[in-house]
């Protein structure tokens, strides 16, 4: 009995002590900051919370159309549950749109990275032995495919199949119009690879990257759409698509694309850069843009019109008779410049791999 009663008062005081601990640790705890339910949230390094998109240093919309900045706190909110059905990529897209990491990162450092995903790998490697590449020999892994393609090609098949993961579909209807989307986005960076160089444009790994995102809201909104309004949407990128889309989201499909980078803290870079690809079609380009953007623009225009079949091959594309391009402002290019432009979109290199990149699409790749 002595020993009971000696093990409860040790006990009891062992439970107080404790609690005078806790009780001293919650008084000297600073009281925590209020959350402002109206203010957009700070941003997140890594994180997929960002800052309302659009803000200071990254753009807005075009006049006349609503920016993603332009949403209160609830629209926000009730864009990112409707735009739940489509899962954030992993970190590893981060990784490859940070520019620091296009600029600096090594074949075998970018080897490192893809290994780390099994699955990723693996489509890379189904990707690089395709007929597509037209490589000599198979290659057997990732660093090797890496050596033979290089960094941004590797990067830009990652960014693909990234991409392409985002938006699993089942119904026919829906992917056949997806799939549109993912060929454009694929062409278009296909091309900016052997354009970059023939115009002597630096970046061409951002801009690669820039090219592929700038598809990023068009899809959103094809994804997210129900099949009755679907069948309703127009075709053509322009202002009549981008009008239906902004009656159905609230916003346009570029800057659906920019809320969504924001929203997973993708890089500032491109999410501005991909944005003004995105725009470029219904507001033209601003009197600012420097070559690359207006490339970039360009590479998006002429793939949508090869995708859809309104241009047979880059041969036959005329830019006097391209409204779009009118918009783009090359009409008031001098002659020498354009006749540069021309001569590199019509060399047999950039025409083959367009013409690998459209086979390599229609065969599910």
């Amino acid at each position: 009995m002595a020993f009971l009663l000696s093990f409860a008062f040790a006990l009891a005081a062992l439970v107080s002590a404790a609690w005078w601990v806790l009780a001293r640790r919650r008084r000297r705890a600073p009281p925590r900051p209020a959350v402002p339910v109206t203010a957009a949230p700070a941003p997140v390094p890594g994180s997929a919370v960002a800052p309302a998109p659009g803000g200071a240093g990254l753009g807005g919309a075009p006049a006349g159309w609503r920016g993603a900045a332009e949403l209160a706190q609830a629209e926000r909110e009730g864009l990112a549950r409707r735009l739940e059905r489509i899962p954030r990529p992993p970190r590893l897209l981060d990784q490859l749109l940070s520019r620091e990491f296009v600029n600096s990162a090594s074949a075998r450092a970018l080897a490192d990275l893809i290994v780390a995903d099994p699955v990723l790998a693996a489509r890379v490697l189904k990707t690089v032995n395709s007929p597509y590449h037209g490589l000599r020999q198979p290659v057997g892994s990732v660093e090797q495919a890496v050596q033979h393609l290089g960094t941004t090609a590797i990067r830009v098949v990652c960014l693909r199949y990234l991409f392409v993961a985002a938006f699993p579909v089942a119904d026919f209807s829906r992917r056949r119009a997806l799939q549109d989307g993912w060929a454009c986005s694929a062409l278009s960076a296909d091309m900016a690879q052997h354009l970059w160089p023939a115009l002597g444009l630096p970046d061409v790994g951002h801009w690669s990257s820039a090219l592929v995102m700038s598809w990023l809201g068009r899809l959103a909104a094809v994804a997210g759409t129900g099949l009755d309004h679907l069948g309703q949407r127009p075709v053509s990128r322009g202002a009549a698509l981008a009008a239906w889309e902004q009656d159905h989201w609230g916003l346009a499909a570029p800057e659906l694309g920019r809320f969504l980078m924001g929203h997973w803290g993708l890089p500032e870079a491109t999410l501005r850069d991909a944005t003004a690809i995105a725009w470029a079609p219904v507001a033209g380009l601003p009197p600012t843009a420097g070559d690359a953007l207006a490339a970039a623009a360009l590479c998006a225009h002429l793939a949508d019109a090869l995708v859809e079949g309104r241009l047979p091959n880059l041969a036959a594309w005329e830019p006097a008779a391209d409204a779009e391009a009118g918009a783009l402002g090359l009409a008031q290019w001098p002659p020498e410049r354009l006749a540069t432009w021309l001569a590199a979109l019509r060399g047999p290199a950039l025409d083959q791999a367009v013409r690998r990149s459209l086979g390599a699409w229609a065969e599910g790749l």
